[in-house]
């Protein structure tokens, strides 16, 4: 069995069957440049308009100066995708209410939705000081600010901007963790004496 997967692998290679992998990756990054570009466009006068361009920009260049088989890269494109995702719960911010849910039931999904980003949050410095990224501590203001906004929207049983905050918020720190897996230095495997 081993045998046959290294001849098959061994043919592929050959027939450049894998040559179609950096192919994907480069229109995997302009699809995530295109998703950000859409989202600029949308988010109009938001105040987070500009750091989110700036850094969605970071992140791309950054993914695309790891290489194309990177770990390190894939956390870039990862990190970019987490903060287009953010962007995106506070452009949804202008829509309204998301149907006629029962308003108790409605609540206590919001009140779970803001304890589980309340700890995400929570882990916003830890993924900052491993981040090595010079705007890890801009994430963190912004995280928490989002999830103090979320608060006081669920306060005003705005149920529906209190979880797009809180998501919004999470997103955030998601792009922490993949910024501080990213920072992390693979060892190179011991040599034989």
């Amino acid at each position: 069995m081993t045998r046959f997967i290294a001849s098959l692998l061994t043919g592929c290679l050959a027939l450049g069957c894998f040559s179609s992998i950096g192919f994907a990756k480069d229109k995997w990054l302009e699809g995530l440049r295109r998703d950000l570009k859409r989202l600029v466009e949308r988010l109009g006068t938001s105040p987070e308009k500009p750091f989110i361009l700036t850094e969605g920009e970071s992140l791309l260049a950054r993914a695309k100066s790891e290489g194309e088989d990177s770990s390190r890269g894939r956390r870039f494109e990862e990190a970019a995708e987490d903060l287009i995702n953010a962007g995106d719960q506070m452009r949804r911010l202008r829509q309204g209410s998301e149907g006629d849910d029962d308003p108790k039931e409605l609540r206590a999904r919001t009140a779970r939705r803001l304890e589980r980003s309340y700890f995400r949050v929570q882990q916003a410095d830890y993924f900052a000081k491993w981040s090595d990224w010079k705007s890890s501590p801009a994430y963190v203001k912004m995280a928490r600010q989002l999830y103090q906004r979320a608060r006081s929207a669920y306060d005003r049983q705005s149920y529906t901007e209190a979880k797009r905050l809180a998501e919004a918020s999470s997103e955030l720190v998601n792009v922490l963790e993949n910024l501080a897996q990213a920072a992390q230095v693979i060892p190179d495997p011991p040599r034989l004496r």
